[in-house]
């Protein structure tokens, strides 16, 4: 019995070295030790256009002012003085979306967890961060857009949509009139010297696309809180 075997053993290895014998150079049996062989380089993707350019969002600019108006909306200016604030001030632009404004005190840190104090690192192109004070809101102005119930005979005609009424809290600040129009020549110079807000303003309630405009066609200054001011708004902003 070990005499067949041994012949078609070497037959086999009679057969596997012919096969071996015809492949070409380089080509005999994968290793599986041996790397994979690379990939076909292929065609580089099509160049990207590139993005449109981004629009920064911008709403009032911040401007602090000392606060002399309704004490009201001040707190109580006496209690802040014997905690060691410094005068009520006014502040443009607000501290989040949907705000324009507020009115605040510079405080010792010490007091406040007596109050909504702001962070102790808050600080602002208006505010610089004060070392041992942080700043106390007492009173904040939120924006406000509506639908208007007018129509504007000269907006529809420069392809404008339709009226808005627009305000930005308190009633020292005023309350426009205004529509969404494309950013023309021709709209700028519709109603001089009111010319709107342009593309990039937002402040949470008026957000305008680049392109257009938000077209001011007329304003007033009063009472301006048309869905009624929030608690503790002030209304002499």
């Amino acid at each position: 019995m070990r005499k067949p075997i041994a012949v078609l053993t070497a037959l086999a290895l009679v057969a596997i070295a012919s096969t071996s014998s015809s492949l070409p150079p380089g080509k005999g049996p994968p290793d599986p030790r041996d790397p994979p062989p690379p990939r076909e380089p292929r065609d580089p993707p099509p160049p990207r256009e590139p993005p449109p350019p981004q629009i920064a969002c911008a709403g009032w600019p911040c401007k602090v002012t000392p606060y002399e108006g309704n004490p009201i909306w001040a707190g109580d200016p006496e209690k802040m003085a014997k905690l060691g604030c410094e005068k009520p001030f006014k502040h443009r632009g607000g501290i989040q979306r949907g705000e324009t404004g507020w009115i605040g005190y510079s405080c010792p840190a010490s007091v406040a967890s007596q109050f909504a104090a702001l962070p102790p690192d808050f600080s602002d192109p208006c505010l610089p961060k004060r070392a041992g004070r942080v700043y106390v809101p007492v009173a904040r102005s939120s924006c406000n857009i509506e639908p208007a119930k007018v129509e504007i005979a000269d907006a529809k005609k420069l392809g404008c949509g339709p009226a808005f009424t627009y305000s930005t809290g308190g009633d020292m600040y005023p309350t426009y009139t205004g529509t969404y129009c494309p950013d023309t020549k021709a709209v700028r110079e519709a109603t001089k010297p009111s010319v709107g807000f342009p593309a990039g303003y937002c402040d949470g309630c008026l957000d305008v696309p680049a392109g257009k405009i938000f077209k001011i066609w007329s304003h007033s200054v009063g009472p301006n809180c048309p869905s009624g001011c929030p608690s503790g708004g002030p209304s002499a902003m």
